[in-house]
Parts: C-alpha cells; sequence; structure tokens
C-alpha cells in the first residue's frame, strides 16, 4: 500500500501542479481576454450615442410652408422627409402587423431577442437559410445613427445591441414603438410612417386601413423592391359592393359573347411576347370562373384575350359568367401605370379598377397571413383582403401650380434668419486653406449651412421640422392662378394673330431671338469650356512653336503676348476689330466717372458726323452735312428710356471711356480712413482697370523680361500710355473657337418661320421650346396685397403651367419698365408743390399741344402723346390723368420747381428701392420698377398713405407648435399730407369711372365692386409692357403682362387694358365674389363693397367747380362738378363767362 501511495503521490502531485498551471494560465487569458473585448467594446462605442444624445434624440423632420388658411404647401427637406406622429395617432392594425412580423417577443425583451440570436447563429451555422435577429430597437438603434451603419458585420451587430441596451434603459415600449415608426424609411425618400401614408395613399396615417397598413409594413424589408408604385404588372378590378353586398353590382351579358373587359395603357416590349397569367375571375358567390388565357383560340367559351391598339392593351373576354372581381398579370408589356386603366365593360358597370406590383401584393398577402396566424383576424377577412388591391393615391407629386414662385421667395425670406459665420472662428484655417479645404467646408457646413437662428436658437431649415404660417391664401390664390391661366391663353393667341396678319413682325423678332441666344451661348461656352479650349490652343500653339527651333524663354514670353487681354473699343462700324478712328477704353473701374469721356449718341447709336440721313451709319465721315446738323433727326427722340440723348451730358446707358486720370472722380471707390463716408483729400482711391497691359511699367523680379500674371511678388504701374492695346493672338483664337461652337449650337436650332407659326399655333397645342421663350412666349405676374397689413394674399410670378415653370419670380425680380402706372407719383408732387405762383390743383390747367420743354443743360425736349395726337387745349391735371395724357403729364414735371428729383423723392418714400434717374422724361415712366413694390406704393395710396412693407410670413413655430417668429406690420409713412392722397386717390378713381378713362371697361363690366376702386394703367414703348395697378380699400393688385426679353413687342396696339386689365378685373370681382380671405391666426378679412375711403376735412374741402372755367361755379353754369382742394390752395374767383353770370330757370 505504502509502495502505490509512493508511487501514486508524485503523480497526483505533478498533475495538481499542471493542472494550477494550466487552470491560472486560462484564467490570465481570460482576464487579458475580457479585457480586450471590454477594450473592443469601449474603443467601437466611442462613435456611439450617449445616455444624454439618446435623451435628446430627434428625428429629422421636414419644414413645412403652410397657408394662411391652413393648407400644406411645399414641404422643405434634403434627403429624408419626414412627419413626426404620435403612436397613439398610428392604427392598432399596422401596429400589431408591425410587431408579428419584424419582432413578436418585443413587449418582452430587453432590447435584444437573445434565443432569437441564437437561433439565427444556429441556422447560419448549420448552413440554413440566412436569418437575421434584429429587434425593433436593434433597428432603431440603426436608422438614428449613421455612424452604425449598414454593413452585415459582427461589429455592427455589437454596435447595435449597445445602443439598443442604451435605448431600452432611456424609453419606454411604446416610445421605442413611436421612434421606430417615425425614423423607418419606406422608399421614394419617404422617412416615417406619417410620409409614407401620405406618399402612397395620400392620407393621414390615422385613416389607413387593415389593406393599407399590411402593405406599408409588407415593403419594409426592401422598400425600393416591394414599392406598390414601381414594377407595376397585375390587373384588379371588382366591384364596389365587392366586400359590403348592400348592393348587387356585376358585369353579365345575356348570352355567351365576346366583350371588352378594359383596356391598360402601356408599351410593347419588342423582345418578349405579351402573356397573360395567375387569371382569377370570381363570381357572385366569391366561386372561381374556369377563366384561361388563349390568345389563338378566340371563339371558345370561357378564355382570355388581347389585342394591341395606339398604345393600349384590350383585354376582351368569352364568357356568360356574371363576374365580381377580375385579376390578371401581363408580362411582356412595359410602362403600365397604376391609373392607365378603363375604357372597356368593368368601367361601364362602375367597377373599380387599378394596376398593381405583383410584388406588392405578395408582401402585403404574407402580412394578412401572418396577422391570420396569430389569430388576429379571420380566414375570410384574410381572404377578402388578399384579393383587394392597393389603392395606391398618385395625388402627392409636386405641384408648381400652388404658388410656387411665392414659395422660391419664402425660402429666400427664411435665409435672411441665417446667422453671419464669424470670421474669427475660420480665419486660422484660411492660411492653409488649400490643403484644408475640405475641413473649412465642413465646419461651414456644420456651424453654418441652413442654421437659422431665432432669439439666439439654431434650428436647420431642412431638418428640425419648422412650420412656416405664410401669408398666401390658397382659395385666392387659385382664383387669380385661373383668371390669369385663361387671360394669358388669350394674350398668346393674339400674340399669334399678330404674327399672323404682320409676318414682317416676326422676321425681325426672329433675329432679336438668335442675337439674343447666340450672346448666351458664348457666355455658356465661355463659363464651361474656355479653360480646355485655352488649354488645346495654347499646346497647340508651343508645338508650332517648337517646330519653328523657337527657344522655351522665347515660347514663354510669345505665350505670355499671346494671352494678352486688351482693351475695349467701340466698334463704331461693326467689323469686329479696331479701328484707329475708334475711341478705346484705357483702363477701367467699371462706371462712369465724373470728367470722362462718353458717347453722347442719339436713338440711332451713331454721332451725328456718320449719320447717313436715313437712320443708318456711314463708315466713314462725310462733307454732305455740316457741323451742328442731324441728319437722322434723332436728338431729341424720347424713345430711349434714360430720356433725351445728344444733350452734352452723361446719361444712364451711354458708353463712356472709364481713364486713370490720376484724381478721384464722383462715383471712382476709395478707401474711407477716417469713416466719413465721403472721399477726402488724403485718401487713396482705386483708379485704373487692374490688370496689366502691354506698355505698363513692372518690376521684373525674376528677370525673365516680361511681367508673370501669376507671380505674387511682381506688380505693374497701371497707366494710360495713350494707344489702344489689342487682345493677344491667342486670346483672338479662343474667342473664334468659343464663337464657332456657339453658331454651331445655335445652327442646331429651328428657327424657321414655319415651325415657329406651327408652334404657336393655339390649333396645335404644341409646347413652346426654352430657347424660344424669351421672345415668343408671353409671361405676365400678379400681386395681391392686403392693403392694412402688407400681407401678400396672393402671387403670380410667371406662366402657371407645369411646362414653363421656372424660378425666375417676375413679381419679385423683373425689372421692367412701368410706363403710365408711374404717373401718380408725378401728379402727387404737383399737389404737394404748391405754391402762389403754380397752384397746382386737380383742376389745374395744362396745354395739350407740344411744347419744347427746357432742360438744365440748354437744349429742349418735345414729348409726344402715346397716339401722337393733340389738340392743343388745356387740360385739367384730374382728365390728364385718367386719359393718361402724356403732354399733361410732361408739362407738369416741367413746370414744378426741381420736378424729376422732386417726383423721384417721393417714388422712393412709396417703397421703389430700384435705381431712378431724376430726368423729364420720369413723368413718362423712364426708369425701371419691380411689379411687388408698385403694387406695395399704390397700397400706400389706398391706406392713407402709411407705407406696409410686404409680408411673406405671418409666424414660424418649431416641431412642438412654439411661436420663434411672430410678424409685425413694417409701416411708415410715405406720405403724411392725407389730404393729397385723398385728392390723387380720388383722381384715379375717374381712370375707371370717366366713360373715355383707360380703364373705364372695368366698371361698365363689373358693377358690383362699388365707386370705391381706383387704379391707373400702363402701356409702355412699342407695346413691349402692359399694366394695370389698381385698388380698393382693402385690396391692391398689381398685374404686369410682357415678354421676358423687353426688346419684343406684344403687338401692335396691345395697351395694357388689354392684355392686363381683364386680369385684374376678372380678379377683383370674383375675390369679392368670395367675400373673405385669412389673415392668419384665425383672422379673417371681410371683403366689404360699401367700404369707403373718408373725406379729411381738416385737410380737404369740397367745392363746385364750373366744368368750363375750372373756377368756383355760379348759379349761371349750368355744367358744374364737385372738385377736392386742398385748404390752402382753395380757389377764390368764381366763374368769368360771360354767359354764366345769369341764372335762367
Amino acid at each position: 500500500m505504502q509502495f502505490i501511495l509512493k508511487k501514486i503521490k508524485p503523480f497526483f502531485a505533478n498533475t495538481f501542479k499542471k493542472f494550477f498551471k494550466i487552470f491560472f494560465s486560462l484564467f490570465f487569458l481570460s482576464i487579458i481576454f475580457i479585457l480586450l473585448i471590454i477594450s473592443y467594446l469601449i474603443f467601437i462605442s466611442q462613435d456611439l450615442p450617449s445616455i444624454e444624445a439618446l435623451q435628446n434624440y430627434k428625428p429629422i423632420q421636414v419644414a413645412k410652408i403652410i397657408s394662411a388658411d391652413g393648407k400644406p404647401m411645399k414641404d422643405l427637406y434634403i434627403d429624408q422627409k419626414r412627419d413626426v406622429v404620435e403612436i397613439g395617432k398610428v392604427p392598432k392594425d399596422l401596429r400589431n402587423a408591425l410587431i408579428f412580423m419584424e419582432d413578436r417577443k418585443f413587449f418582452e425583451h430587453p432590447g435584444t431577442d437573445i434565443w432569437g440570436l441564437v437561433r439565427a447563429v444556429v441556422v447560419n451555422i448549420t448552413g440554413g437559410s440566412t436569418q437575421g435577429a434584429s429587434t425593433l430597437t436593434w433597428q432603431l438603434a440603426r436608422n438614428m445613427y449613421n455612424d452604425i451603419g449598414f454593413e452585415k458585420t459582427y461589429t455592427r451587430k455589437i454596435k447595435e445591441f449597445i445602443t439598443a441596451s442604451n435605448i431600452e434603459q432611456t424609453y419606454t415600449k411604446s416610445e421605442i414603438m413611436e421612434l421606430y415608426l417615425n425614423s423607418v424609411f419606406f422608399g421614394h425618400r419617404a422617412y416615417g410612417i406619417q410620409e409614407a401614408s401620405r406618399y402612397y395613399f395620400n392620407k393621414d396615417v390615422s385613416d389607413l386601413n387593415l389593406n393599407e397598413s399590411s402593405t406599408l409594413v409588407g415593403l419594409l424589408p426592401a422598400p425600393n423592391r416591394y414599392s406598390p408604385k414601381k414594377n407595376i404588372n397585375t390587373v384588379i378590378g371588382h366591384s364596389k359592393d365587392f366586400i359590403d353586398k348592400a348592393i348587387n353590382q356585376d358585369i353579365s351579358v345575356d348570352s355567351s359573347s365576346v366583350f371588352t373587359l378594359t383596356k391598360v395603357d402601356g408599351k410593347l416590349n419588342p423582345n418578349k411576347k405579351i402573356n397573360i397569367s395567375d387569371i382569377l375571375f370570381l363570381n357572385n358567390n366569391y366561386d372561381t370562373i374556369p377563366i384561361s388565357y388563349n390568345q389563338m383560340e378566340r371563339n371558345s367559351n370561357n378564355i382570355i384575350f388581347h389585342d394591341y391598339y395606339n398604345g393600349k392593351l384590350s383585354i376582351n373576354i368569352n364568357s356568360d359568367e356574371k363576374i365580381k372581381y377580375y385579376r390578371f398579370k401581363i408580362s411582356g408589356f412595359k410602362n403600365m401605370s397604376i391609373d392607365g386603366i378603363g375604357g372597356g365593360l368593368a368601367e361601364t358597370n362602375g367597377f373599380i379598377e387599378i394596376n398593381n406590383s405583383s410584388r406588392a401584393l405578395t408582401r402585403k398577402n404574407l402580412v394578412l397571413q401572418i396577422l391570420e396566424q396569430q389569430n388576429y383576424i379571420s380566414e375570410n377577412k384574410r381572404y377578402l383582403h388578399t384579393l383587394l388591391p392597393i389603392m395606391v393615391s398618385n395625388k402627392n407629386k409636386e405641384n408648381n401650380n400652388v404658388a410656387s414662385y411665392f414659395i422660391e421667395d419664402v425660402k429666400k425670406q427664411l435665409l435672411s434668419f441665417r446667422k453671419s459665420v464669424p470670421i474669427k472662428k475660420i480665419e486660422h484655417l484660411l492660411p492653409y486653406f488649400p490643403t484644408r479645404k475640405n475641413q473649412v467646408q465642413k465646419w461651414i457646413d456644420k456651424n453654418y449651412g441652413m442654421n437659422l437662428n431665432f432669439n439666439d436658437e439654431k434650428f436647420d431649415l431642412y431638418k428640425d421640422g419648422l412650420r412656416v404660417y405664410s401669408t398666401i391664401d390658397t382659395r385666392i390664390q387659385n382664383i387669380v392662378s385661373n383668371v390669369f391661366k385663361e387671360q394669358m391663353k388669350i394674350n398668346q393667341i393674339n400674340l399669334y394673330n399678330e404674327y399672323k396678319r404682320r409676318p414682317e413682325i416676326l422676321d425681325t423678332v426672329i433675329m432679336k431671338s438668335k442675337n439674343r441666344k447666340l450672346k448666351e451661348l458664348k457666355r455658356y461656352y465661355f463659363a464651361n469650356f474656355s479653360s480646355s479650349i485655352k488649354s488645346n490652343i495654347v499646346n497647340q500653339e508651343i508645338d508650332n512653336l517648337k517646330k519653328l527651333g523657337k527657344t522655351d524663354s522665347e515660347i514663354d514670353k510669345l505665350i505670355s503676348e499671346g494671352l494678352h487681354k486688351g482693351e475695349r473699343f467701340f466698334d463704331n462700324n461693326k467689323n469686329g476689330k479696331w479701328d484707329k478712328a475708334e475711341e478705346f477704353i484705357d483702363a477701367k473701374n467699371g462706371k462712369w466717372d465724373k470728367n470722362e469721356v462718353f458717347k453722347d449718341l442719339g436713338q440711332d447709336q451713331c454721332p451725328d458726323f456718320l449719320e447717313n440721313g436715313r437712320g443708318g451709319c456711314l463708315k466713314e465721315k462725310s462733307n454732305q452735312y455740316k457741323k451742328g446738323d442731324d441728319p437722322n433727326l434723332d436728338n431729341y427722340s424720347v424713345s430711349n428710356i434714360y430720356g433725351t440723348e445728344n444733350n452734352d451730358k452723361y446719361d444712364i446707358g451711354e458708353e463712356f471711356i472709364d481713364t486713370k486720370n490720376g484724381k478721384w472722380d464722383i462715383g471712382e471707390e476709395f478707401i474711407d480712413v477716417n469713416n466719413n463716408n465721403k472721399y477726402d483729400e488724403a485718401e487713396r482711391f482705386i483708379d485704373g482697370n487692374k490688370q496689366y497691359n502691354l506698355g505698363e511699367r513692372f518690376n521684373d523680379k525674376n528677370g525673365n523680361g516680361k511681367y508673370d500674371e501669376d507671380n505674387n511678388e511682381e506688380t505693374w504701374i497701371d497707366i494710360k500710355n495713350g494707344r489702344y492695346d489689342p487682345d493677344g493672338i491667342l486670346v483672338k483664337k479662343i474667342s473664334k473657337e468659343i464663337n464657332r461652337l456657339a453658331l454651331k449650337s445655335l445652327d442646331s436650332l429651328d428657327y424657321s418661320t414655319k415651325f415657329i407659326m406651327s408652334t404657336l399655333d393655339p390649333n396645335n397645342d404644341n409646347l413652346i421650346p426654352n430657347y424660344l421663350r424669351k421672345e415668343f412666349l408671353v409671361q405676365g405676374a400678379v400681386v395681391v396685397l392686403d392693403v392694412e397689413t402688407g400681407n401678400i394674399i396672393s402671387m403670380i410670378g410667371g406662366r402657371q403651367e407645369d411646362e414653363y415653370f421656372d424660378f425666375f419670380n417676375r413679381s419679385s425680380q423683373a425689372l421692367r419698365q412701368p410706363g403710365s402706372v408711374f404717373k401718380p407719383f408725378v401728379y402727387m408732387g404737383g399737389l404737394k408743390d404748391y405754391d402762389s405762383k403754380h397752384p397746382f390743383t386737380a383742376a389745374y390747367k395744362i396745354s395739350n399741344s407740344t411744347v419744347p420743354i427746357p432742360l438744365a443743360n440748354g437744349e429742349y425736349w418735345n414729348p409726344r402723346n402715346y397716339d401722337g395726337k393733340e389738340d392743343g387745349t388745356d387740360m385739367t391735371l384730374r382728365k390728364g390723368l385718367w386719359t393718361s395724357t402724356n403732354l399733361i403729364a410732361a408739362g407738369l414735371i416741367s413746370q414744378m420747381d426741381n420736378g424729376p428729383d422732386s417726383v423721384k423723392k417721393i417714388a422712393k418714400n412709396f417703397g421703389i428701392s430700384t435705381p431712378i434717374y431724376p430726368g423729364e422724361a420720369l413723368s413718362l415712366g423712364a426708369t425701371d420698377v419691380i411689379p411687388l413694390e408698385i403694387t406695395s406704393a399704390y397700397s400706400a395710396i389706398a391706406n392713407n398713405g402709411v407705407l406696409v412693407k410686404p409680408n411673406y410670413i405671418n409666424k414660424i413655430e418649431n416641431s412642438l407648435g412654439r411661436v420663434l417668429m411672430k410678424n409685425d406690420i413694417d409701416q411708415e409713412f410715405a406720405e403724411k399730407n392725407q389730404g393729397v392722397v385723398y385728392i390723387l386717390r380720388d383722381m384715379m378713381k375717374d381712370v375707371i369711372l370717366k366713360k373715355k378713362g383707360t380703364a373705364h371697361k372695368l366698371k361698365s363690366k363689373f358693377k358690383s365692386i362699388g365707386s370705391e376702386v381706383a387704379g391707373k394703367t400702363g402701356t409702355t414703348n412699342n407695346f413691349t409692357d402692359g399694366w394695370f395697378v389698381g385698388f380698393t380699400p382693402q385690396v391692391a393688385i398689381g398685374v404686369w403682362v410682357g415678354m421676358d426679353n423687353p426688346a419684343i413687342s406684344l403687338g401692335n396696339q396691345v395697351y395694357g387694358s388689354k392684355v392686363a386689365l381683364p386680369i385684374f378685373s376678372n380678379s377683383i370681382e370674383k375675390i369679392y365674389d368670395y367675400g373673405k380671405y385669412s389673415l392668419g391666426d384665425d383672422k379673417v378679412r371681410k371683403l366689404d363693397t360699401l367700404i369707403t375711403w373718408e373725406i379729411p376735412d381738416d385737410k380737404v374741402k369740397a367745392i363746385n367747380i364750373c366744368d368750363k372755367s375750372k373756377l368756383i361755379s355760379k348759379k349761371g353754369c349750368l355744367s358744374y362738378s364737385k372738385e377736392f382742394f386742398l385748404k390752402e390752395s382753395i380757389p377764390v374767383n368764381e366763374c368769368n363767362i360771360p354767359s354764366h353770370r345769369y341764372y335762367y330757370k
């Protein structure tokens, strides 16, 4: 025994030692392994959200622009279109379908389904079909944070596990389901259940039925593959009482016969034959009707076959069975659409017909099957809903017809809330900008981007679910839009008829269109291809120079000279090159400065010594005319928008020689050292063209004998060298190549008269191509303002057809000549300019005859009436306004003290922000205005001289409904003397009330509006612009009609009263018939035709005036009328006509 123990003891001792070593080794390795796992988990958790981040998580939400009457107008988003809803709004059917399909133990597990995970691992290891183990919480973690990723790796699963565990600690199960449904992707850029419900079914999520809920849950695994809007190939039709047999409806024929069941839109697939399969027809008892597809044998009973004609597949059937439901799949037929079905016996019998995707139907039916297996629905209910089609809606496409131009302006208004980037935060990056451009861009995107600032709170315009409540009332918008559409059709037809009557005009318009397009093409090729063209030409030139044996230094010098940009010149003889007799621009700063030489040209753009007497130009000076002659008689033309020409002073628009004269000129930029906003002699000024020209001295740092443009150390002396510096030879080659490409592109466009007339022909219903629209598509703009608040109630920025929509809002961006709609500012200036010598009143008379008006420079201006007629009689200011007589307005501005400057000041006070040149021609509207601004100015006249800034936005809320910004009315007095405003407004009423007023048709046609409506028509030279701007005490409406190319006429004798007034008159009538519009926040403006403007008794007095003498009437004055006067300008003289001295009964 001892021997045995002696032998065994060492054995056990050694075994124990080995076991102890192995145990501690394993223990140590386990510790290391655990530490490695912990380190790995810590490492991969670094970019995972913290508990605090999870608590503050907000899913990306779309911003919404909402109308004043509460209608959604536009969703603003970039990648994810999402609208967040509470879980309580989600139907029970959808919630249960989600649980049964995606995570049946959702309410039991702590974020991870352990047994499901084990099962998935075992199945995957043993080679079974691949299974996932992601719970709803895991999927939510992946949806919430992009850092987790979507790659099929173990690392991603671990990240999901960690984040899911944290989510479960942070939220309740209901909150987790709510977050999931608001973050999950449903395809077609729709994120969240609410957006999916609207996109697929055009309804709120709370209104989804079982069929629709099953469809949405079914597409979750692969939204793009199972989308019910893709892969359309299955036709379904059923009676309206298919489920509820309250009525008896079916398709039946008296005897066996062939009939067309339905027709399906689409195209034949050239590589496949059409085949009809998966056929199912049911009768009233839901029994299957045995119908098979047989294209060859068409006379057999109970068969289905097809015929194809003109883009429609006619589905025919030969059967005498009563049909309650049908479904079949079509293959070999492409471009099927959801609603491209109908036109057969099924439609005649009131069947519901729709085309579906077989994939979407299969997924929906799988969800219904699972719901039945879980005893949530009955077998019968599952069967009936399996048969039902997916009623997908097509009404959710973006609509360009509902105030789309207005919406673009709203987005610009929102961007005004952006907080500028503090330069100190990025200046440390600027020295390294070339190498750290991406970092700078990322910083700007993160801290600036679309972040709006409201009271130091930052909100991302496209991600934080802002609610922007605009001022537009969609009901009024639709009214005005429909009126605009109808009148623009008429205007377009009239243009076609004009060209049909006068084809010679069409030729001129085509030439202008081609010239405009050629310039655009040149700019396009220069902007996009000049670098590559330059590179090719330079490389080719270098090769040629090398072949000639030139050295590298010689080549560098020649290339540099060849790429030199020359000075601009006035190409008087239009030969495309500079001639010695032509003036050239020797250094420039881009604007005319006092003391610089300018070209004082007339209408024909020729100096007098080169005029040929026929409206054209000579190439060389002729001895036929002496100095001072004006052969083309264009010195006093008013056709130029800037007024008189050849006036020995610089007019805006005239070409000038922009030189360096060694001193500061008015208009040149300067460095304001003492910040007094004016130039002082000691301050530096910017003089010259800031580019090196041949002949100018420079410091040659590298000693190569030429100026190096890219060498920052080399500077040049920018002087006037007294000679013309031409373009280098390579610059000319580049320009020539760009011209060649532009001409080639132009030649590819059809400008033939036949094509254009065919396109414009209203009977052809053709779309005007883009390259012709600026000259041949009649455009327009309409603005409707609430007078008191400045709210934009309706805005039309251009043609309303989807095909013609662009992003240029003509209401707020177009600069157009106003013509006579500018005259009220002139007449207001007259009423304000009262003195004893010129007692301007509404009854003041001016001769309706051409009287040369002296100008400041000693010259004379001869204005004319729009029709060229004049009767020489005296006309009152009142009549001059309602007849829109040019000579009266021109006479008035010339008699006023500082007339042009006074009118300019008035226009500026009334909100006209565009540059205004204060010349006498301003009386005829020789300036540019923006439709929105001129309408706002008229609105101020309606508002007793109070100018209210046009308002786009009523308020902005965050996604929870907290108000971030509420609009305050921005108003000020444009004219404080309400007496002046009242008299002018009364004069403008006569434009409509008088039988010969330019807008008298408005009153004669629409008598229901009431007498309190005023306005003014406007037409510009050559009939290029047609206007009417008018107002009531509550509403102001401005209408402009014209071409985008301001050089193109609307047609002969096409006045504003013909093209613009009908839009105003129809709109104002229908708006008042509707009777109200919303001002936001449940405020409503009720329209009343009985509202009038009150007479300011302390400012204005009404006196009866003799119609002939325009003096205070006497009893003998048989014809008299009431006139309004400012109390300081009341006439004191009575009628002096002898026959009016006595009163006869």
